[in-house]
């Protein structure tokens, strides 16, 4: 398996098990104004850097109540000529 493949596939487990700390803790480390002390946050950073870990912001959209994406349609209305509409997410 090649650096760049396993790389893609690091999980928050993995580095929080490096790290030594747990799960919400990696979380906590990735999200702004999260309470997490100093020293925590540096040792996951320290992990995730080493292993090639970034949040994935997908992810991170399933558990909260907004992905900040945009969803549209196109269709054609049989005449040849298509047409959009934007569907906005609530």
């Amino acid at each position: 398996m090649s650096d760049m493949k396993r790389q893609s596939n690091v999980t928050s487990h993995e580095v929080a098990a490096l790290a030594g700390v747990s799960r919400s803790s990696v979380s906590r480390a990735f999200t702004a104004g999260a309470s997490v002390s100093d020293k925590t946050r540096k040792k996951v950073l320290t992990a995730a850097a080493e292993l090639g870990y970034q949040p994935n912001a997908l992810a991170r959209s399933l558990t909260g109540r907004s992905s900040k994406a945009v969803a549209g349609a196109r269709a054609s209305n049989g005449s040849g000529q298509p047409f959009a509409a934007v569907i906005p997410l609530t």
